[in-house]
């Protein structure tokens, strides 16, 4: 019940219009994301935050971001293009999951092979 409460102000603040705004929630959600050390513990909570960023949404509304953005207003714009790559970036993470030395799963256990 919390994470839903968070995630629903998270969307509210993931505004494409606003490059500071959007860049500064992708920030932190890289950095909930991702671990910063090989801890199992810390990749276990990891994981755990990003599927349920996932179930709740948060990937479909980073790929709206992603599609109803104006390319072209992103490109002349600093902040705008820092949004661009963390954003591609953070949707790569949550769709592909990359198996050392094994094939490579997409989100929605759909897997290809090298």
């Amino acid at each position: 019940n919390e994470f839903k409460s968070i995630s629903k102000k998270c969307f509210e603040y993931l505004d494409g219009n606003n490059s500071y705004r959007l860049l500064y929630c992708l920030q932190i959600i890289d950095m909930l994301l991702k671990p910063s050390t090989s801890s199992n513990i810390e990749k276990k909570e990891k994981k755990e935050w990003r599927d349920n960023f996932v179930k709740e949404g948060g990937l479909d509304h980073l790929s709206e971001i992603f599609i109803k953005s104006d390319i072209f207003f992103l490109q002349i714009n600093n902040k705008g293009l820092e949004c661009l790559s963390l954003l591609l970036n953070i949707l790569n993470f949550l769709m592909i999951e990359k198996i050392p030395n094994g094939p490579i799963r997409l989100h929605d256990d759909i897997t290809v092979t090298n």
